[in-house]
């Protein structure tokens, strides 16, 4: 709507390369939902975790939570039962590896 013709080339051919870029911009967001949508990883299968150095691996469970996972395969105690939770911070500090 309205004469363009009192903007200039400049002018001009800055709104054109910002109606390009939003176009653009509104095309790779449609197809970034789109392919979104379409695929899917699944979870299923066995895996196990394993600590930063290899000197602690179990079963384990996803999802799921590295407490319950050493708690099932016997290597903590319960971290519920009163004052584990400090006893087992070094759980927390230590970093997991998660992979089937």
């Amino acid at each position: 709507h309205g004469d363009f013709s009192a903007l200039g080339p400049p002018m001009l051919a800055r709104r054109c390369r910002a109606a390009r870029a939003l176009a653009f911009a509104g095309f790779l967001i449609v197809a970034l939902a789109s392919s979104a949508r379409a695929w899917t990883l699944s979870l299923d299968g066995e895996w196990k975790v394993v600590n930063a150095n290899g000197s602690i691996t179990a079963p384990a469970t996803v999802p799921g939570q590295i407490h319950t996972d050493l708690f099932a395969a016997g290597l903590i105690g319960d971290p519920y039962y009163r004052f584990n939770d400090v006893e087992l911070a070094w759980v927390a500090m230590e970093s997991w590896t998660y992979s089937r």
